[in-house]
């Protein structure tokens, strides 16, 4: 993301954002030692999101994906990912007429900021699996006290 240098991955370490200075817990800096945090990592293409799910009339999520994915500043791998089954599937519903929530990206989009980068090598589960629960539970508004709901 700096400098095209190969990832490397490896021992959990204090390492500074080459972005923002911020100190973080990291296991991966590129082979120059650079290191992006996933807010800076995120900055960007998040940026693109939010103003492409302002403008699209698409009704077809994977027609929304390939967009998306066709976009030279949206990177193949990243935590920027973690929102993308959210926001397309949920984009899609309200384009072909279904109510959501009038807050549902901004929803969205805290509620996937919280899944870490590398959730899927470190984790063992794709954060998509995770964004379909977060789907699921803002579009029907559930909360952790909606009992009803459990299991859903």
């Amino acid at each position: 993301m700096v400098c095209g240098a190969k990832l490397i991955y490896g021992k959990l370490e204090k390492t500074q954002c080459h972005f923002c200075g911020q100190i973080v817990d990291a296991e991966v800096i590129c082979g120059q030692g650079h290191f992006v945090c996933d807010g800076c990592h995120q900055q960007k293409p998040l940026a693109f999101l939010e103003r492409y799910f302002k403008q699209t009339e698409l009704k077809d999520p994977v027609a929304m994906l390939e967009e998306i994915f066709a976009h030279p500043g949206f990177p193949l791998h990243g935590p920027e990912h973690h929102f993308l089954l959210p926001l397309v599937t949920l984009k899609s519903m309200e384009n072909s007429g279904i109510k959501l929530p009038a807050n549902y990206q901004e929803l969205t989009h805290k509620r996937c900021a919280q899944l870490p980068g590398g959730t899927c090598g470190h984790w063992g589960a794709c954060a998509a699996a995770l964004g379909a629960g977060i789907t699921s539970s803002i579009f029907a508004k559930v909360t952790p006290l909606n009992t009803q709901f459990y299991g859903m």
